[in-house]
């Protein structure tokens, strides 16, 4: 990698960084430099080169001095001596899921992966305590000595293994970051994103990121395999309480609802929009009834609104802090609720009526209310 891309990939990692430690989007980030959002994410991608002039931009937009740009960081965070893990999370590009790099040290090799927090397929939804309790546990299971095991059990579930899925997975059972570009994937085929998702509705566990790929020293989508099989019988009962949307009914739900990621009221693709089921699912103990094709749209609109991948997050986190400390999120700031107050005073944990009236319930409502509000 030449130093112009490890310079370009310091600057847009920086400013991601320092982004999302202020819980700002890339759209607030793109108003405050008044630049626009599509560059801001070619930026933190390094796909495009920064003029000194749109650094003091984003610099002062973020309120930091423009040589916090160029400072290299050590995010990883030392669990132990063989483990270590990113202080932040990454979202896998065009979808829901969500991951935490880590490092683990083992006596043969060392294993640069991930471990996921979010899966939407699987039905994975961990809050933080939740992911921080399995780091150990997980770091057992991915021990390499488990991985020929790991691989003889997945392959005795396959009775074809000449399907095009398998040959994806067969060529990601190195259980590293493999590049699409040059790695074995493309190989055996060069569109793999339909038979990826296939393999998550089969409870594989793959995360995928754009990296810096050490043999073509292209910024490439990698994907990774993450053998965990005791969590991938912890998905099955994710299963239980979270109910597939059927592509016919989301795109209902997303045409219904005006393609329009509601936190920021922009108008988005279908690839860059997420179903979010209003009451969140941390506070479930009960199956969630059929997302039946028949829905009426009265029942879309109270179950249903859209956010982004980023917003997603954010309501998530709010929503996870929720659940360990009974105070609700407030939005960009604003601790205001049309019902009730900052405290979560459902009768039950499981209370939906105690999340009516924050805004990461209802931001439609939320905005309305506020507006009128004020005009009073």
């Amino acid at each position: 990698m030449n130093t112009k891309m490890s310079l370009l990939i310091l600057i847009g990692n920086n400013i991601r960084r320092h982004r999302m430690l202020q819980g700002i989007s890339q759209e607030e980030l793109a108003y405050r430099s008044n630049l626009h959002r599509t560059y801001i994410g070619m930026i933190e991608r390094a796909e495009k080169n920064i003029t000194v002039i749109n650094l003091e931009k984003i610099s002062t937009a973020l309120k930091i001095e423009i040589t916090d740009l160029f400072i290299k960081k050590n995010l990883m965070r030392k669990i132990d001596k063989n483990i270590f893990v990113n202080d932040e999370y990454f979202i896998a590009e065009k979808t829901a899921d969500v991951f935490k790099e880590v490092e683990f040290i083992y006596e043969t090799k060392k294993w640069n992966g991930a471990l996921p927090k979010f899966l939407e397929k699987q039905g994975l939804d961990l809050n933080d305590k939740e992911f921080e309790d399995l780091i150990l546990e997980n770091y057992q299971l991915l021990d390499p000595t488990n991985t020929v095991q790991w691989i003889t059990e997945s392959d005795a579930s396959w009775s074809n293994k000449s399907s095009a899925t398998y040959k994806v997975l067969a060529a990601l059972n190195s259980g590293n970051w493999e590049c699409r570009v040059c790695g074995p994937v493309p190989k055996v085929n060069p569109q793999p994103a339909a038979r990826l998702s296939a393999l998550k509705k089969r409870g594989y566990i793959i995360g995928s990121k754009r990296k810096i790929c050490s043999t073509c020293n292209k910024k490439t989508m990698h994907d990774i395999l993450i053998m965990l099989p005791n969590i991938e019988s912890r998905f099955n009962d994710g299963n239980e309480l979270r109910k597939p949307i059927p592509e016919i009914l989301k795109k209902r739900i997303k045409n219904l609802l005006g393609h329009k990621e509601i936190c920021f009221n922009v108008v988005r693709s279908d690839v860059e929009l997420l179903i979010d089921h209003k009451f969140p699912s941390q506070r479930w103990n009960t199956p969630e009834g059929d997302n039946k094709n028949s829905m009426s749209d009265e029942e879309i609109k109270e179950k249903f609104q859209l956010l982004s991948n980023q917003t997603n997050m954010w309501k998530s986190r709010y929503c996870d802090t929720c659940v360990k400390t009974n105070i609700r999120g407030n939005f960009m700031g604003i601790n205001w609720y049309y019902e009730g107050n900052e405290n979560w005073e459902g009768k039950t944990p499981n209370d939906e009526n105690g999340c009516i009236g924050c805004p990461w319930y209802d931001l439609k409502v939320w905005k309305s209310r506020l507006i009128l509000t004020l005009n009073d």
